[in-house]
């Protein structure tokens, strides 16, 4: 607005951005009966979208009536947009940091499946270990134990018939 142009509140309110002039309209409203206003919102400049923070300090007399008052506003364009930008950044950040733990938890998971399927593996490896075992004693007992007691036998019954140092050499193995 050119310097010395008369503002009025219907000029204000019609540079204010369409979705904050509601807003702004109920804050000055509450200014207008003395609560603090300090405010940041949208406005249009030629063309383009600013952002802006205004503080006005308003003066009463003894009946509440306005006296008068100054007001500062401060062009807050940049802030709001690095705030815009680290948000958006916050945002992508948690996102990331959801898509990671999601993807540990699926494979923390299947490590425990893992997990569950090697000690199963275990498990069975020492009950098969087991089993042959016991084959294996059975066997050697079974069979292995009965072919010693016939050589044995067989020897002894050899050894009886032989003489000398054959006879001697057969009784030392049996």
């Amino acid at each position: 607005m050119p310097k010395g142009t008369p503002l009025i509140y219907e000029t204000f309110l019609g540079i204010v951005h369409p979705d904050d002039r509601q807003y702004v309209h109920e804050k000055w409203s509450a200014g207008l009966r003395g609560e603090p206003y300090d405010i940041e919102h949208r406005i249009a400049v030629d063309g383009q979208v600013k952002w802006v923070r205004e503080k006005a300090y308003l003066e009463f007399d003894e009946a509440a009536n306005l006296l008068g008052g100054f007001g500062i506003t401060q062009d807050i364009t940049e802030r709001k947009r690095a705030e815009e930008a680290l948000q958006k950044t916050a945002e992508e950040l948690e996102g990331k940091v959801r898509e990671r733990t999601a993807k540990l938890t699926a494979l923390n998971e299947n490590l425990m499946e893992t997990r569950y399927q090697l000690r199963s593996l275990a498990s069975d490896l020492v009950v098969t270990e087991a089993r042959e075992r016991r084959a294996l004693a059975s066997e050697l007992h079974d069979t292995v134990a009965q072919m010693l007691a016939i050589a044995k036998l067989t020897l002894e019954s050899t050894g009886a018939r032989l003489e000398g140092k054959s006879a001697e050499e057969v009784k030392r193995v049996v």
